[in-house]
C-alpha cells in the first residue's frame, strides 16, 4: 500500500511539473503575442511623443519667452506702486 501510494505521488509530482512547464511556455507565448500586437502602437506612440515634445518647445519658444520680460516688467512696476502707496499712506 505504500509503494502504491509513492508511486502515485511521484507521478502526480511529475504532471504537476509537466503541467508547470507548458503553463510557463503558454504565458510566454501570449506575452510574445502582446508584445507584436502592441509594437506598432509603440512605435506611433513614441512618434507622437516627439511631435508634442517639439510643439511644447515651439511654442515656448515662440509665446512664452517673449512674455517673461513683459510680465516681468508689469509685476515691477505693480509692485513699485504698491511700494509707493503703503509710503505715502505712511506718511500721512
Amino acid at each position: 500500500m505504500a509503494d502504491l501510494i509513492a508511486v502515485i505521488r511521484d507521478i502526480v509530482i511529475i504532471a504537476w511539473g509537466i503541467l508547470g512547464i507548458v503553463v510557463f511556455i503558454v504565458v510566454i507565448l501570449v506575452f510574445l503575442g502582446i508584445y507584436r500586437a502592441l509594437k506598432p502602437i509603440l512605435g506611433s506612440l513614441r512618434a507622437t511623443t516627439a511631435n508634442i515634445q517639439v510643439t511644447t518647445k515651439l511654442v515656448a519658444d515662440a509665446v512664452v519667452k517673449p512674455l517673461i520680460p513683459v510680465i516681468s516688467f508689469y509685476t515691477g512696476i505693480r509692485q513699485g506702486t504698491r511700494v509707493v502707496r503703503r509710503f505715502l499712506r505712511w506718511k500721512r
